[in-house]
């Protein structure tokens, strides 16, 4: 029986992925830019700048040009293997990997990421964050245990405290984006999580521009343990694209759906 085909095209360092309607580009060389070029029937989505972002540096976007051993196509994951070198230390391959209906649970839409580091130094500790940039009208966190969408900021609720540049944390967000009927949820495995994870507000509202909607920056530290030589660590995050009126219910069922699963083998 042939193998289904890939939903990712590369053409040099640039990934293109093709799912029903939805579509993306993933530039392999810069994984500070994630997954960008988002549309939907082959319309743009606006507020989405960027999604699963890698940064090795900090919380914030940073783009770096990491030296590749490899990038191929397999199945639903798009694979870059980056090298390790004298500037970077630690060997990281990140699969991009587009979600089945089980994963999806009614989404329109959705991608996990995992990332994976090795070193063949003795002792290092990597830091590594992975994180998206969006515009959105409101943003929610999952607050547990009782599965309530509290709140965190909107265009509409300048004197929220979190509106006011802060950052607040939590597993899993939802941001029900700019100029659209989407909604976009975000949530790191709980096995993966460390004291790190932010929603930040990089563009608050302001009474010079009071209908303009905040840039969400999510950011999710996935690795700051010590790492020894020949050792293998490995997180997970998952984005989740939905239409606004069901993206709530689909997100929680999304996320029940990922904290049962394993890690992959592939992984």
């Amino acid at each position: 029986m042939a193998a289904a085909a890939s939903p990712w095209t590369l053409s040099g360092r640039v990934a293109k992925l093709s799912s029903g309607e939805f579509s993306a580009a993933v530039d392999v060389e810069h994984p500070g830019r994630g997954v960008q070029n988002v549309a939907w029937g082959g319309r743009p989505i606006a507020a989405v700048r960027h999604l699963l972002a890698l940064n090795e540096l900090g919380p914030r976007p940073c783009d770096l040009v990491r030296p590749i051993e490899d990038c191929y196509a397999r199945g639903r994951d798009l694979v870059a293997v980056y090298a390790e070198s004298p500037q970077y230390p630690l060997r990281y391959v990140l699969y991009w990997r587009t979600l089945g209906e089980e994963q999806l649970c009614g989404a329109a839409a959705g991608l996990d990421v995992v990332v994976s580091v090795q070193t063949s130094i003795l002792d290092a500790t990597p830091a590594a964050f992975l994180g998206s940039d969006v515009s959105a009208e409101t943003v929610f966190r999952l607050t547990e245990p009782e599965h309530i969408w509290t709140p965190v900021a909107s265009r509409h609720l300048g004197t929220a405290p979190d509106a006011a540049g802060g950052a607040s944390r939590g597993d899993t967000f939802l941001c029900d984006l700019d100029g659209s009927d989407w909604s976009y949820a975000e949530m790191i495995h709980p096995r993966d999580q460390m004291p790190g994870d932010a929603l930040a507000l990089d563009h608050p509202p302001s009474p010079d521009a009071p209908a303009a909607a905040p840039l969400v920056r999510t950011s999710h530290r996935v690795l700051g343990l010590r790492l020894e030589k020949g050792v293998l660590l490995r997180a997970r995050l998952r984005a989740i694209l939905a239409p606004r009126q069901s993206a709530r219910d689909v997100a929680l069922a999304s996320r029940a759906q990922f904290h049962r699963a394993e890690l992959p083998l592939t992984a």
